[in-house]
């Protein structure tokens, strides 16, 4: 099991989470902490009247020895309230954590989260639970700690207009298609493998290099071809989490379908990196956008370059599962329907042209 660490941050990418001074102005910012505001700004009233009239007694009695003992109760009082405001945070979240039952992953669990770290990294999401923010079910308060508190019906809203979808059947039925078929894979193979300038294309819109994509598209020696497995694969795990989230789906069928969809990448991808670059470009894929690309890849540096949250240290651990039949066949298929619907030019009836 791994150590359980208060992880973030309602404001920013800091982990583990820390006692900030920093963040009692964010506390105050905070509309939900008006109340909050009201009382500090009443104890900065009254703290600068009674340092006034204690001066003013030190001054008439000549005894500096007053002001000292009058002002350090004051002072540590005034630091005991500005402590507590600046680890706000750490203890909305570790009483999350303890009201709601939520353990520590387990080490899959871990390495399955890890796939999404980047994308949770620069979004300042949660990335060691399976909800990446607090829910209000759970907390039932929009005020927690500062964090952002999502509704059940909030993520219904969302994983509707991101997916499509509003019932469970309908997830399973998402889930399916992506474990069997893909949602980019057709769309990667007919119109950029087999065209003849659409590796080309694709390097110039993703920027990535075309030695990596041909990696991608040729089989290794278990022939099988990554395509745009981790792509595909980690929108499970993303469409999962959101699903739990918005009370379509429970704890366990959540997990069922994340540790699958981990398990397929883990046995394709060689690390992280050979991971990542499959999902930019399925996203590039998909949104067919060079800026989008560019977000994607600065995304990508600044997770490596200052990203310490504890899961991107894991170890890659390869694994060795049964993969889905379309992993293997894929490919295969789009080849046989391009040959298929190709005729010779002998073949074709022949053009009439002026009057019949």
């Amino acid at each position: 099991m791994l150590k359980k660490t208060p992880q973030n941050h309602a404001w920013s990418k800091e982990y583990p989470a820390q006692l900030e001074w920093k963040n009692i102005l964010k506390v105050v910012k905070n509309p939900n902490n008006i109340f909050t505001l009201i009382i500090l700004i009443i104890l900065f009233i009254s703290g600068v009247q009674i340092t006034l009239s204690v001066y003013e007694i030190t001054i008439l009695s000549n005894n500096k020895a007053i002001f000292g003992i009058c002002f350090l109760p004051l002072l540590i009082f005034s630091m005991f309230i500005f402590h507590k405001l600046a680890k706000k945070n750490i203890t909305a979240q570790l009483k999350y954590y303890e009201i709601n039952n939520i353990q520590e992953p387990t080490l899959k669990q871990a390495q399955a989260l890890q796939l999404l770290l980047c994308l949770d990294y620069n979004l300042a999401h949660w990335n060691e639970t399976l909800e990446y923010y607090p829910m209000l079910e759970k907390t039932n308060t929009q005020d927690f700690g500062g964090f952002i508190v999502r509704s059940a019906e909030q993520e219904r809203h969302k994983l509707h207009e991101t997916w499509g979808i509003l019932l469970e059947k309908e997830y399973h039925q998402l889930i399916e298609m992506m474990f069997t078929n893909g949602l980019m894979t057709a769309k990667f193979l007919y119109k950029y493998v087999l065209d003849d300038y659409g590796i080309q294309r694709l390097s110039k819109l993703s920027s990535i290099p075309k030695k990596q994509i041909y990696n991608y598209i040729n089989p290794n020696n278990r022939n099988e071809r990554k395509l745009l497995w981790g792509y595909e694969f980690v929108n499970v795990i993303c469409v999962s989490r959101q699903a739990y989230m918005a009370q379509l789906i429970s704890e366990d069928v959540a997990w069922n379908n994340i540790l699958k969809a981990s398990s397929y990448i883990h046995t394709l991808f060689d690390d992280f990196d050979d991971f990542y670059q499959n999902y930019i470009l399925g996203n590039s894929i998909s949104f067919e956008s060079i800026e989008k690309a560019n977000e994607r890849w600065n995304e990508y540096l600044e997770y490596q370059n200052n990203c310490n949250w504890r899961f991107k240290n894991l170890s890659w651990h390869k694994q060795n599962v049964d993969l889905p039949e379309i992993v293997y066949t894929a490919y295969s298929t789009a080849i046989d329907n391009i040959n298929q619907s190709y005729e010779p030019e002998e073949n074709k009836p022949r053009q009439k042209i002026g009057f019949i």
